[in-house]
């Protein structure tokens, strides 16, 4: 027996060696960097602009140089630049790009399309998702003010033709009580319309997939939209993966959207490493919350995400990224 406690106190413990298990465990999945906090549209649905302080707040260059310096994202297979804003509008938005991915990683973001000048840079990203709302030009105008649909049909265009090769491409809907008139009925068109772009890449020697997306209002609860209680399926988020706001602070999940949510403020990359946070008393104070359906933040207890795991999505993606990358079309 003294000899087993003996070894497991020195198992894995030397100094040149690390254990690829435990490193694991040290980081978490970066799932979120958000690239500002700034949008350039009023869309009734969102609570950007509605729950977030009215500055601009773009994440620093040599914040994003030191995560990946700090090999922070040496656990991150895919990691989506974008949060509350829309992270085109980062006044450095190309060095942004390029400085996470000379890490390596996968990297892509959700974007509304408006500015056709960040197109080329977009165009090299690995996967690229356009918040289209739904297909139709009334309902998406109302969605999206004050973006016109026609204008949104013409840079999607625009970008299906300069992606690269192994870009996805999603054509995401959202179905809210601002889209539903007109939600059903588009879909049909919807269809018809990647049909047509994935056609259009092909012909022009491309070959990006384009994919139609449906999402659920994920944003029902903090809008008082919706009052169906808490899940009581455990969360597995807090267990897994983090995003980084543009403020630097670091937080469970993507429905952090003042960055100030009590009980979800994990810690802040400019006074502490990762490797601390995901280690520290606030994140274990939320996982046994989380585990024992006991004293959970506000913003947990009219979560809506049926995954129970917000990050399920970024790790779909990246999947889809490297079937498609293997010659396997994803619809």
């Amino acid at each position: 027996m003294k000899g087993t406690i003996l070894m497991e106190s020195r198992y894995f413990k030397d100094k040149d060696i690390t254990d690829f298990m435990r490193d694991l465990e040290a980081v978490p999945y970066v799932s979120k960097i958000e690239f500002t906090n700034l949008c350039n549209l009023n869309c009734p649905a969102c609570p950007t602009g509605i729950l977030t302080e009215q500055h601009r707040e773009d994440i620093p260059l040599a914040l994003l140089q030191k995560i990946v310096d700090n090999n922070w994202l040496r656990n991150t297979p895919y990691v989506e630049l974008m949060m509350s804003g829309e992270a085109t509008l980062h006044r450095h938005f190309e060095q942004a790009v390029n400085i996470v991915k000379s890490s390596g990683v996968m990297a892509g973001l959700s974007t509304n399309l408006v500015d056709a000048k960040k197109i080329p840079i977009l165009a090299r990203l690995d996967s690229v998702t356009v918040s289209m709302d739904v297909f139709n030009k009334e309902g998406y105008e109302k969605s999206r003010p004050p973006m016109k649909f026609d204008r949104l049909i013409s840079n999607i265009r625009t970008l299906v033709d300069m992606a690269m090769p192994s870009t996805m491409i999603y054509l995401q809907l959202l179905r809210t009580e601002f889209t539903e008139p007109y939600f059903i009925e588009s879909i049909s068109k919807a269809k018809q319309f990647v049909e047509e772009l994935n056609n259009r890449s092909v012909k022009s020697g491309g070959k990006a997939n384009v994919v139609l997306r449906y999402v659920s209002d994920c944003f029902g609860g903090t809008m008082g939209r919706q009052t169906v209680q808490f899940n009581k399926r455990q969360c597995l988020t807090p267990s897994t993966a983090v995003v980084i706001k543009s403020s630097g602070t670091v937080h469970p999940c993507g429905y952090c959207f003042t960055g100030k949510e009590e009980g979800l403020v994990l810690g802040s990359i400019y006074t502490h490493t990762l490797e601390e946070i995901w280690d520290g008393e606030p994140v274990r104070k939320l996982r046994k919350a989380h585990q024992e359906q006991k004293n959970l933040p506000a913003r947990c207890m009219v979560c809506q995400d049926i995954n129970r795991n917000n990050h399920v999505f970024q790790s779909s993606i990246s999947t889809d990224i490297i079937r498609h990358r293997s010659g396997i079309l994803i619809k």
